[in-house]
């Protein structure tokens, strides 16, 4: 799609605020871009829109309402810029671009709706604790026993992603299990420093496929 000027924006660069009025739609082609929110408990990370031709900002085009979160590249990242008049006349021209747009506001919506209920229920260490045990049930390698090995950045990436917590907030509690020893650093020394060890008894206190 090429339908849109380039833009390239710097670290920490705002690309657009909540509550602005929104003239336009972006198409990530490299770089990070945070979608952040105000809750009631202060700023949470909802997404990060961290793969080529993943897009963002289109919900405000369509209800022609102001923006719903705020976007913030994480590292230099290059956008194409889509105006409401090349994004009328796609959606009325390209039925597959029509498609996607459906099927990422339905499932936009669904993830919103769960994940604010999250935050204002839990606290931001609860929602991180629950991020490493659902990542590790889902994504991680069985160790000994009922273990599992998770890669650390993944799992940062995976966490900021889909939980709603701060990078800040993913490493200070990650130190703080790694203290009071509910994960450890593997033990592998070519692995070490990349990887972490969740206890099966860590993750059966937390998976929320055990809840009721």
């Amino acid at each position: 799609m090429t339908q849109g000027k380039t833009e390239i924006f710097a670290p920490g660069k705002a690309i657009f605020f909540e509550g602005e009025k929104a003239g336009c739609m972006y198409i990530l082609q490299e770089g990070e871009v945070e979608l952040r929110k105000q809750t009631e408990k202060g700023e949470v990370a909802l997404k990060t829109v961290m793969s080529p031709n993943e897009f963002f900002g289109e919900m405000a085009l369509i209800d022609g309402k102001p923006r719903s979160t705020s976007a913030i590249a994480v590292k230099e990242t290059s956008l194409i810029v889509i105006d409401k008049t090349v994004f009328e006349r796609l959606l009325q021209t390209n039925g597959a671009f029509a498609v996607r747009i459906v099927k990422a506001l339905t499932e936009r919506i669904r993830r919103s709706n769960e994940h604010l209920t999250e935050v204002v229920d839990t606290s931001p260490r609860e929602r991180i604790v629950r991020g490493i045990v659902d990542y590790a049930v889902h994504f991680g390698d069985k160790g000994s026993g009922d273990s599992r090995y998770i890669g650390k950045a993944e799992t940062k990436e995976w966490i900021n992603a889909h939980i709603g917590a701060s990078r800040e907030e993913v490493e200070a509690t990650i130190y703080r299990l790694k203290e009071t020893k509910r994960i450890s650093d593997s033990a592998d020394s070519s692995a070490k420093g990349s990887y972490l060890v969740v206890t099966g008894d860590f993750i059966r206190e937390y998976d929320r496929r055990n809840e009721a």
